[in-house]
């Protein structure tokens, strides 16, 4: 599996308005719900928000409305 690396766009500190994810050595894209698997939470890395700042972005953008 690819390691996995979630990296917060934030406004100001800790608001994050947008997360990128990294796979691999693949190049960074916007994240899709379908990159947000127990998995990769499990072994990802976190960078540019606390890590539960980025986790609840993710869990409203896996929502379903």
């Amino acid at each position: 599996m690819d390691r996995c690396l979630f990296v917060a766009e934030t406004e100001t500190i800790d608001a994050v308005i947008h997360v990128w994810v990294r796979k691999g050595t693949r190049h960074p894209r916007p994240v899709k719900p379908a990159d947000v698997t127990d998995d990769a939470l499990q072994t990802a890395e976190f960078h540019g928000a606390p890590k539960d700042a980025i986790l609840t972005w993710l869990k409203r953008l896996t929502a379903t409305p």
